[in-house]
């Protein structure tokens, strides 16, 4: 089944580090293999990053992201079944995201079906702004 996960993370490194271009090759490197798309956006000091895909393709590479010592997730959304991919162009696409984005995703209400359509809605138009 079509599944798509989100997470929030704190990055050990500020953006820009020399980590962040080696995170974004693995994870395309993996996702191409896996059969995942998705997209990795960056603060500052914080990732958010969307992956879509079989769902035992995700439970194996959650597990992964979550071994990562290169960040710390702060906030995992449960799987979502997913009509179709909404990020099907990019094995992993990157760009930036403002912090106030973020900030309005931590609301505990984040969990409720309408709140994850209306944020993967905004996450879908930042990745095209981004791109």
């Amino acid at each position: 089944m079509l599944c798509q996960i989100m997470y929030l993370s704190r990055s050990k490194h500020p953006k820009g580090h020399e980590s962040d271009a080696l995170i974004l090759a693995s994870a395309q490197a993996r996702n191409e293999e896996m059969g995942l798309t998705g997209f990795l956006f960056r603060t500052e000091h914080s990732f958010l990053q969307i992956l879509e895909g079989e769902e035992d393709k995700l439970d194996i590479v959650m597990n992964l992201i979550r071994g990562d010592s290169r960040h710390e997730i702060t906030s995992e959304w449960p799987k979502q079944p997913a009509a179709e991919r909404s990020f099907g162009s990019w094995a992993m696409g990157s760009g930036p995201i403002p912090r106030a984005e973020i900030e309005a995703m931590q609301d505990p209400k984040a969990g409720d079906d309408i709140v994850w359509s209306a944020m993967l809605g905004k996450l879908r138009e930042l990745a095209q702004t981004a791109a």
